[in-house]
């Protein structure tokens, strides 16, 4: 994928235009010659018919004197029916004193061969010429009128001989332009490929055409290249500086500070889907390996640790693991009700009773795991359930002691009931969207909204959070609520016109449901105006399990005007390798990261990092979770398009 892939071809769009304006010019200058020419035809027309009237009418004020005299109206009806038909006059009469007119004679009215429209547009004009009979003594007068009938046809003449050859020169000048045009964007356009491939990520060097000394084509191959490599040294240089504020240094695995901050935040933050167990795990002994093996052996034992429990629980981006101190170690599984937690514990306890054997040396390490489950309780609340539980389980296997039946952990709610009774709350109509604005750094200024989601009910059942409802891990149940969370946006956006973007979360299981991106694109399709203002946010660890479902949904998206962005960028691991495969409008970096700005220096590199190499990637960048003064002005300098949060503006 290009660092930043236009829309369109530049070349052949700006060839096009070229045409269009070319096409546009021709026309009116078309237009524009004949309404010319039917002017110049008028104006000749009429000074004819005037000098045509004037002929006549001093022809029969020199020859009807005689007649006029003595009378005789044969004679002088003959000479203006003589005079009428030669002369293509419309009128021609003799008044005398006590006739008027004496004798008159119109032309029969022809069929007019000029349309009604052109002499709408450009009447012929006839005046009358009078003039005194010779002989009469001022008694008697001739008048004629030319007839304009006749002269608008000769200007319908005209017209339609200048029309055909007319046209035939505007389409050879059309078509000459049009060959000019093509022949000069043809090279743009080989121009702009180059440079397009030139900045793909997979490009090769076009050896070709730097052996037939194409100078411009070795120029945008080697500016592709520093690109990738500044590009590439960026990415190094973020994801050194995500292991370093995040990753203890022995193991590998998330420091404490870290750990408590993501689950600090994401308790906060009722969008995500971070519901699960707790698990702390110990390994008592680890001082007695290095005192008799020495302190490398101890931190054998330490990483070996670490790798049991990535083994055991998994390397997915949404298991949090981390090593707390020592011999301490917590995990973090999502989606893991009470009686799941459970489970995870027992076959922790027997998965770290394997460890000794993974050793090269032989120890007396003794090992224990607890957990518990989060029900709304504070974050130092649930680990302290954690650590209650953890002691039990180093009572239980106190020697000598009896052994006690499973411990059930106190307060455990009744997930399946109010799980249902949200649902049902969904299905009759109880889905609200609050708005939150996303803002610019630079000025403040309004980008997109942030919708979120909330289920309300009668009051009589209590209800999860969306998120919680997420994590329950039911497909079916998750699309469900995006699709009525897609739908709901679509309406709020249809009744409030103009072009501000709107954001929705998309659960990341929703990439990979039946059907899912069929009903998307058929949304958009329904709605095509509001389509093109509505974005799609995933979770970073749901992209990062599921780029090419990603991929393949934006491509489906893309001619609706549907667009994906990504949302809590940073939870996962420090990858950057997908933001190169989707077609991202924005990113935001997850809140987590706000709250360490003021304090912690890697993180405020890392959010620097991230920013310049998505913004070298074309995709805008947004910080969440700001909640004060403090915070916004820690994004100084860090090269952020924007942010939002509570401090900037509540959900309503």
């Amino acid at each position: 994928m290009a660092l930043a892939e236009p829309r369109q071809r530049s070349a052949t769009l700006l060839a096009r235009q070229l045409r269009l304006l070319v096409g546009a010019l021709v026309l009116a200058l078309y237009v524009v010659g004949l309404l010319a020419t039917a002017m110049g035809s008028r104006r000749a027309v009429e000074a004819e018919l005037s000098a045509a009237a004037a002929d006549a009418a001093h022809d029969l004020a020199g020859s009807l004197g005689p007649a006029t005299t003595r009378g005789d109206r044969d004679a002088v009806a003959a000479a203006l029916d003589t005079v009428v038909a030669r002369s293509h006059l419309r009128v021609a009469s003799v008044a005398t004193p006590g006739a008027d007119p004496w004798v008159q004679r119109e032309r029969a009215r022809q069929a007019r061969r000029c349309p009604a429209w052109l002499a709408h547009l450009l009447p012929v004009a006839s005046s009358p010429h009078a003039l005194d009979i010779d002989g009469t003594g001022g008694a008697a007068r001739v008048t004629v009128l030319a007839d304009a009938a006749r002269g608008q046809d000769l200007v319908w003449e005209a017209v339609l001989h200048t029309a055909v050859p007319a046209a035939i020169a505007a389409v050879a000048l059309l078509l000459g332009v049009w060959s000019a045009v093509g022949a000069v964007s043809r090279p743009l356009r080989g121009l702009e490929a180059k440079a397009r491939d030139a900045l793909r990520w997979d490009a090769a060097p076009d050896r070709a055409d730097a052996a037939a000394g194409d100078v411009v084509s070795a120029a945008l191959a080697e500016l592709g290249r520093r690109s990738r490599l500044l590009l590439t040294g960026a990415q190094a240089l973020a994801s050194t500086l995500h292991e370093r504020a995040s990753r203890d240094q022995l193991t590998g695995l998330l420091t404490r500070s870290w750990l408590l901050d993501i689950l600090e935040y994401r308790r906060r933050d009722p969008e995500q889907a971070w519901t699960g167990a707790l698990l702390l795990a110990r390994v008592d002994g680890v001082k007695g390996v290095n005192d008799t093996f020495g302190y490398a052996a101890g931190d054998d034992v330490l990483r070996e640790t670490a790798r049991l429990l990535e083994d055991t629980l998994g390397h997915g981006p949404e298991v949090l693991i981390a090593h707390l101190a020592g011999g301490e170690f917590a995990a973090f599984v999502p989606s893991a009700g009470p009686v799941a937690t459970r489970e995870r514990v027992a076959t922790l306890n027997a998965a770290l009773g394997r460890l000794a054997s993974r050793l090269r040396f032989p120890t007396s390490l003794v090992t224990y795991a607890g957990g518990a489950y989060f029900h709304g309780q504070t974050i130092s609340a649930l680990f302290a359930e954690a650590d209650r539980d953890l002691r039990k389980t180093e009572w239980r296997n106190v020697p000598g002691r009896p052994s006690e039946g499973p411990v059930r952990p106190r307060h455990e709610p009744d997930d399946g009931g109010r799980r249902d009774a949200t649902v049902a709350a969904l299905r009759s109509g109880g889905l609200r969207l609050l708005l939150q604005p996303a803002v610019a750094y630079d000025s403040r200024a309004l980008r997109h909204l942030e919708a979120y989601a909330r289920i309300e009910g009668n009051g009589s059942e209590p209800l999860m959070p969306v998120g919680e409802l997420l994590a329950a891990g039911d497909p079916a149940v998750a699309a469900e609520v995006d699709r009525a969370v897609v739908a709901e946006a679509l309406r709020r956006l249809a009744d409030h016109p103009g072009d501000q973007p709107m954001a929705v979360n998309l659960a990341p299981s929703s990439l990979r449901a039946p059907g899912m991106s069929e009903w998307l694109a058929s949304a958009a399709r329904a709605s095509p105006a509001q389509a093109r203002r509505l974005i799609l946010e995933i979770a970073d660890p749901g992209v990062q399990a599921a780029v090419p479902e990603a991929a393949a949904l934006a491509e489906r998206l893309a001619p609706f005007g549907v667009r994906l962005a990504v949302d809590h960028f940073g939870t996962g691991a420090a990858s950057f390798d997908y933001l190169h495969r989707l077609p991202l409008c924005h990113l935001k970096i997850d809140g987590s990261f706000a709250a360490r700005l003021e304090r912690h220096v890697d993180s405020r590199c890392y959010v620097r990092a991230a920013a310049h190499i998505a913004r070298g990637l074309g995709i805008p960048v947004y910080v969440e979770a700001i909640e004060s003064e403090a915070q916004w002005q820690a994004l100084e300098g860090l090269g952020v398009d924007g942010a939002q949060g509570y401090h900037l503006g509540r959900p309503g």
